[in-house]
């Protein structure tokens, strides 16, 4: 009797664990990079859809601290709006860049330190590639600033670069 106690005990106490647990499974949680990153992808967010009329939904947000700048330098989409001259990537600053699903089309927003201050979007050409992205820099006005009324969503994600480093990124979807 004492054994058949212990086995409903043992087996009422997993079923106890499995079902106290789902909740907790079923949260997204964000890494420490992704906790900082969110504020800034959120304000991108905010002023990519004010620049362009588009919905940004599956966009992908990648998110480059002043320390990741040597390697998205070395990124084929990354390296274009990591050497624009006016947003050269310093101390306290940061950019997000967004890109479509079929990346013909890009935003990126440039960051010192929590405050954005200069944008540039560029679009595709026949061709396939992104227009002239130094051309496209201009600075955040008050304007673009406002909070957008769609719901979006972020979903934590890593953007592998052309030489293999990871960075935050967060995949996009809007309501």
């Amino acid at each position: 009797m004492y054994i058949l106690s212990v086995k409903i005990a043992i087996t009422f106490t997993f079923v106890l664990l499995l079902v106290g647990s789902a909740p907790v499974q079923a949260q997204h949680k964000l890494d420490a990079d992704g906790k900082q990153a969110l504020p800034y992808v959120k304000i991108a967010a905010d002023v990519a859809g004010n620049v362009q009329q588009n919905s940004l939904n599956n966009f992908t947000a990648v998110f480059i601290s002043y320390r990741d700048s040597d390697q998205a330098k070395q990124d084929d989409d990354l390296a274009p709006f990591m050497t624009i001259k006016q947003a050269e990537p310093a101390g306290g600053r940061s950019t997000v860049c967004l890109f479509s699903a079929k990346k013909d089309s890009a935003i990126c927003v440039y960051f010192s330190e929590k405050k954005p201050f200069g944008i540039v979007a560029a679009k595709a050409g026949p061709n396939g590639k992104l227009a002239d992205i130094a051309a496209g820099y201009r600075p955040v006005s008050p304007d673009m600033l406002a909070r957008s009324e769609r719901k979006v969503h972020f979903e934590e994600i890593t953007v592998t670069t052309d030489t293999g480093a990871g960075l935050t990124g967060f995949h996009i979807t809007t309501e």
